[in-house]
């Protein structure tokens, strides 16, 4: 009906607010994580948190796709591995031994798969360690900034404000390309 009347089902039954609390992903301990040790799969661990990769961009990934970008810093190219097929470069972040062994491995797989099995973990909580360790490095003091550069969240985070450059960067690196997102789900300052 909706489709013959030009309306969408929201006109007629309106959508639940999307709310922090109600989400159930990397709030808390997962229950997947059970039977998880962070200190045996500590390598990826480290790695999930210096790269902030989703689990389908890490079973995809090969070591071919790092590269050494002008700036000197460690990028791994994420294409048509991503969410959505959007292309991006994922710079590696973390301490130099971090950045290290992470460059070591993915050069030793060659054109192979950087790792063969995934554990069962939360990975998207790594991914939010990512994000605000990548935030915290772009951030600038949010009291000194123009209106229009200061991003103020809402819902439940309502009165808490961020750099909208910084958002915006983050938001990149995770692919999500959306500052609302990173702001309102990611960060956890």
């Amino acid at each position: 009906m909706c489709k013959l009347y030009g309306d969408t089902a929201t006109d007629y039954i309106p959508a639940p607010p999307r709310l922090r609390k109600n989400i159930k992903r990397s709030r808390g301990k997962a229950a997947r994580d059970a039977h998880f040790s962070e200190a045996r799969n500590a390598e990826f661990v480290e790695f999930c948190r210096s790269t902030g990769l989703r689990r389908s961009e890490i079973k995809a990934l090969t070591g071919d796709k790092l590269e050494k970008g002008a700036d000197g810093y460690w990028y791994i190219n994420v294409n048509k591995m991503t969410k959505g097929g959007r292309p991006r470069k994922v710079r590696i972040i973390g301490t130099d031994e971090a950045i290290a062994r992470i460059v070591e491995r993915m050069q030793n797989a060659g054109s192979g798969r950087v790792f063969e099995k995934i554990p069962s973990c939360d990975i998207h909580g790594y991914r939010s360690e990512f994000a605000t360790a990548v935030y915290m490095q772009y951030a600038r003091p949010v009291k000194s900034l123009p209106p229009e550069e200061r991003y103020c969240c809402r819902f439940e985070r309502a009165g808490i404000w961020y750099d909208r450059k910084a958002l915006l960067e983050t938001s990149l690196q995770l692919g999500h390309n959306r500052v609302c997102v990173v702001g309102e789900h990611y960060l956890n300052i």
